[in-house]
């Protein structure tokens, strides 16, 4: 039998046990909750991005003595300026290359087929074929590449309804200070929290776009003038992969790179690959980290858990959305001061 003293050291280790429990089990509902409702999630969600990215410009104009609905009036006619522009770039491309997926990947098989035939009469085992058919296989990538994509075109598809949000959004930031003043208080209260919760947040998403828009930009130009089909769809992709750190990169420029070596040749294929790698060396590991500070940053060891994540709660569209959702996790759990470990462990090594 314990005595008293022992009964009373360990109440409060089965108190932080049972919070601990009690965290996980409201985790697990929550999570299985955003899961089940994420055909309603995923347009709210789109909606609040789009709503972050548009603060800093209604901010600018506001700043310029622009009344706030005139502001966000002329944020909001950009806006479907630019998202029915990108709609007819790329829309017709994505259904295109989604019905030539088979196609090139026949074509393919048969490049896949003659580097085996090298390999077996450069002495390969007969017991890696299989497997090394299997990691030749792309067709895998092309399929993950266009699901997302028409995934991306469907949640885009309600239009209507994400614009609306993202007006009302908009709209009711206006009043959202005052609010946190009466929660806070009264007139008095210290914001300071918040506006460097939004602020950290906006800072992220604006440096993060700037450097994806760069990046896509760049990505179309090069792969006009090398003559690899669809290049403003890659240059899409580009735009939305650079979201994800690490290896958004990389999953961006493979279908690229293997339509290059399907309808041109080798020499194109590595060219592309070649620009793919300057670019990203560039805008990923000098502009963004010099713009952005390295406090932002996440280990690739989450940004991968994130990604697998977020793509199984939310479909593809959550696997685009992935590192900003984490992020904005990151950054609320750095200002709060009981989380604050967390948010180291999801930060990358010094």
């Amino acid at each position: 039998m314990p005595t008293e003293d022992e009964a009373i050291v360990g109440r409060p280790l089965l108190r932080q046990g049972g919070r601990f429990l009690l965290i996980a089990a409201c985790l697990v509902v929550v999570i299985a909750g955003m899961k089940a409702a994420r055909t309603l999630l995923v347009p709210i969600l789109l909606s609040a991005f789009l709503a972050f990215l548009c603060t800093p410009a209604i901010r600018v104009l506001k700043g310029r003595r622009l009344p706030p609905w005139l502001a966000i009036s002329v944020v909001i006619v950009f806006l479907i300026v630019a998202l029915l522009a990108m709609s007819a770039m790329v829309g017709s491309s994505i259904n295109e290359f989604a019905g030539r997926v088979n196609i090139y990947d026949q074509d393919l098989d048969e490049i896949r087929g003659k580097v085996l035939d090298r390999l077996h009469a450069w002495g390969l085992d007969p017991e890696m074929d299989e497997s090394l058919q299997e990691s030749l296989d792309a067709k895998r990538l092309l399929t993950l590449i266009s699901s997302t994509l028409l995934e991306l075109v469907n949640a885009l598809s309600n239009f209507a309804v994400i614009l609306l949000i993202t007006i009302f959004m908009l709209i009711e930031a206006e009043g959202l200070p005052s609010k946190l003043r009466r929660i806070g208080g009264g007139a008095d209260a210290d914001l300071s929290r918040y506006l460097q919760v939004g602020k950290a947040v906006n800072d992220f998403l604006r440096v993060k776009t700037l450097m994806s828009i760069l990046t896509g930009v760049a990505v179309a130009i090069f792969l006009l003038i090398l003559g690899v089909p669809f290049p403003f769809l890659w240059g899409v992709v580009a735009f939305l992969f650079n979201y994800i750190p690490q290896i958004g990169s990389i999953i961006a420029a493979i279908p690229a790179v293997l339509l290059a070596l399907v309808t041109k040749d080798l020499t194109t294929a590595i060219i592309a690959a070649g620009c793919y790698v300057a670019m990203n060396t560039v805008i990923g590991n000098v502009l963004e980290p010099r713009m952005m500070g390295k406090t932002l940053g996440l280990s690739i060891f989450v940004t991968v858990i994130s990604l697998v994540f977020w793509n199984w709660v939310l479909g593809p569209v959550g696997m685009l959305l992935s590192i900003p959702l984490t992020m904005v996790v990151k950054i609320l759990l750095e200002h709060s001061e009981d989380m604050k470990a967390a948010a180291i462990l999801l930060g990358p090594p010094e």
